[in-house]
């Protein structure tokens, strides 16, 4: 079987540098693409140099729509604007679009409602209502494959990983 050609969006940023870490170093996938914001500075500079690894051969790019050509699946950790993006050319790309995401904004609780995720949590001895952290694999077809809830950093991105792996 050939390697899930993957592409890290916001490779420049600490956890795209780290997703393109992982993915060095797991069988199974390849890193495709990486991306960042038009403006930044890393634009051309190889994904695994910029990640502390040897070169990989990918040259960061803005071009998303070039990145995602031949793709299987999108790793997002950037900001909320990015991935409203990227989830509409994931989606019509018919991929995996797996969102790390922190500080999407759902103001009528819509989305939070769906994926049942507002919950009540302990803050210093004080009951609160808030967001469990949580992480979701929707397939081409709109449908929740995995879930993760109450997620712990450690480990989660090599998890989640392991998992898309198993979707090509």
């Amino acid at each position: 079987m050939a390697d899930m050609k993957l592409v890290v969006v916001g490779a420049a940023g600490r956890m795209g540098r780290t997703l393109v870490r992982v993915i060095a170093a797991t069988e199974g996938v390849t890193l495709h693409a990486a991306i960042e914001r038009p403006d930044a500075n890393e634009i051309g500079t190889d994904a695994g140099t910029l990640a502390g690894l040897p070169p990989l051969g990918v040259p960061v790019t803005a071009d998303p729509l070039a990145a995602l050509v031949k793709a299987d699946g999108v790793l997002d950790f950037t900001v909320p604007a990015a991935t409203i993006a990227f989830a509409e050319i994931a989606a019509q790309a018919r991929i995996v679009h797996v969102i790390g995401t922190t500080g999407l904004s759902d103001a009528d609780e819509t989305a939070c409602k769906l994926f049942d995720v507002i919950k009540m949590k302990n803050m210093y001895g004080k009951k609160v209502r808030g967001i469990e952290r949580s992480t979701f694999v929707i397939d081409a077809n709109g449908r929740v494959c995995k879930e993760w809830r109450g997620v712990k950093v450690a480990g989660h991105a090599q998890e989640v990983l392991d998992f898309v792996k198993t979707l090509s």
